[in-house]
Parts: structure tokens; C-alpha cells; sequence
């Protein structure tokens, strides 16, 4: 199951398809080091926001950028890149991950990404690791 492509460019808008999720989907992003929750993100309440120059945002992207225009959710880790990755959800609340050419990879439940899936949106379920590297963080996202 895969949404239509988008390119990258550096006028980046996110993909057509993308919207915020239904209310009745409250999507978390549990943020963990050495087997610990060490921050909790609430994707809802990111894509509703109307901080970080954002009044329509329809994605959430995390990596290791301090610039708040362009990154959502902050890592520290040296293994994530810069711009690392960006989620986004359909209409019906589902979600989708896109690697945005990271140097470490991103995996989902412990397999990597493909590099011909870079810059492509995967399909990804309740309950499931993310992982920005190798090594770590890690990300549980998951719905309540």
C-alpha cells in the first residue's frame, strides 16, 4: 500500500494526500533510549499547532536541525541526520514514513528502509518502531 510519490525539492510542501488525523486517532511518538521513554511527542497536537511557522502543517519531520521552521521533533543523537525523516497521514488516520536520504537509514521494527525507498512514503502500522539508525533513538508510534 503505498500513497502517490512526491519529489523533494528545496521548496518542499508536503504531499497532496496528506492530512492531520481524524480526533478520534490520537497519534503519540515515544521517544526511547536504552529501553526508557525519555520523551513522549503528540503528533496530533504537532500537526495542529501554529508555532514553528506553521499554520497547515500536514507532516512531521525529525532529525538533529536546530531550526524549528524546518524540524518538529529535535534529536541529539549523532547517528540521525539533519533532516532525517518526516511522517504524514492519510485521510483515514494511517500513517507514512519517509526517509529523507539519511546517512544511517531509518528501520521499522528492527529492517531497514530500502535505499530505493528513500524519499518514497512507507506504509507504516500502529505500534511499530521507528528507528532513525542503527544504533539510537528509537520511536515507538502508536494510537490511543
Amino acid at each position: 500500500m503505498s500513497p502517490p510519490s512526491s519529489s523533494a525539492s528545496s521548496s518542499w510542501q508536503p504531499p497532496s494526500w496528506s492530512h492531520i488525523p481524524p480526533t478520534t486517532q490520537q497519534w503519540h511518538l515515544d521517544e526511547l533510549k536504552n529501553g526508557h521513554v525519555v520523551a513522549t511527542h503528540s503528533l496530533n497536537n504537532i500537526l495542529t499547532s501554529t508555532t514553528n511557522n506553521s499554520s497547515n502543517r500536514r507532516c512531521i519531520t525529525f532529525g538533529r536541525l536546530p531550526d524549528p521552521s524546518q524540524i518538529d521533533i529535535l534529536t541529539a543523537h549523532e547517528s540521525c541526520s539533519r533532516l532525517h525523516a518526516r511522517i504524514a497521514f492519510t485521510i483515514h488516520g494511517i500513517p507514512y514514513l519517509k526517509d529523507l536520504g539519511s546517512n544511517n537509514g531509518t528501520f521499522v521494527n528492527n529492517v531497514r528502509l530500502p535505499m530505493e525507498a528513500c524519499g518514497k512514503w512507507e506504509y507504516i502500522a500502529d505500534n511499530n518502531n521507528v528507528v532513525n539508525s542503527r544504533f539510537i533513538p528509537r520511536f515507538l508510534i502508536s494510537s490511543i
